[in-house]
């Protein structure tokens, strides 16, 4: 089933993607009229949260104010979209409501840790269930799923592709690394900092790269925001 749709003939294939008409007549309009109002939402809710981070040192109940005001505007964004969400608009929920609760629970030091626990354990599962996934898949077992992932048009790299495609093996030893880094993501909770802080800087530079080869731009700011709740276990 992933085979078939990293294929040349795929969904996310370029000439799928790309089918003469699909973006013609109102349906374009509509398209770039929706693509600018995203681009102002986005802004604003950058606005809010940078607004809710200064803040912070100075209110509370501003903080908490612009913490919401940004959740509002993100979930604005979710259901204006003609497209689907994918899993950084849900992890940017997740920590959001997370840093919501830190700012209500603040007065309380037995209480508001509740909101990065919360935010904490919401990364070990997605982390944990996507490795799982991947570790059952038989595509990321036997077959090169990093390099199948590069040649779509929609998250991939030619160039980097073809340099894979030369190196199977380097390609197969690549994504049982994804994997193996996703598996034991939850040893995150009980590992000593020192430690800790390695697998979190593993997870740093997974989304980055992805960020960089994939354009996955989101996921890195939003998993990134995820990965620092846990500098304060």
């Amino acid at each position: 089933m992933v085979a078939d749709i990293y294929s040349s003939e795929g969904m996310l294939a370029a000439k799928v993607i790309h089918k003469p008409g699909i973006n013609s007549g109102w349906s374009s309009s509509l398209m770039n009229l929706e693509q600018h109002s995203i681009r102002a939402l986005q802004r604003a809710k950058i606005v809010c949260m940078l607004a809710a981070t200064i803040l912070s040192f100075v209110s509370i109940t501003l903080s908490s104010f612009f913490l919401g005001l940004a959740l509002m505007i993100h979930l604005s964004m979710t259901f204006r979209s003609i497209f689907g969400s994918d899993g950084s608009d849900q992890m940017t929920v997740f920590v959001l409501v997370g840093l919501i609760a830190v700012s209500f629970l603040r007065s309380s030091p037995k209480l508001s840790p509740v909101g990065f626990f919360f935010v904490g354990l919401e990364a070990v599962l997605s982390y944990f269930v996507a490795g799982i996934a991947k570790a059952a898949s038989t595509t990321w077992q036997k077959e090169c799923a990093v390099t199948s992932i590069l040649r779509t048009f929609t998250y991939g790299r030619p160039a980097i592709a073809k340099w894979f495609e030369a190196r199977p093996t380097l390609s197969n030893a690549a994504g049982w690394a994804v994997i193996t880094f996703e598996v034991l993501f939850p040893l995150c909770l009980i590992l000593p900092r020192p430690l800790m802080f390695g697998l979190l800087f593993c997870g740093l530079m997974f989304h980055l790269a992805n960020a960089l080869f994939m354009g996955l731009n989101l996921f890195f700011w939003a998993f990134c925001r995820d990965l620092s709740g846990y500098c304060f276990r």
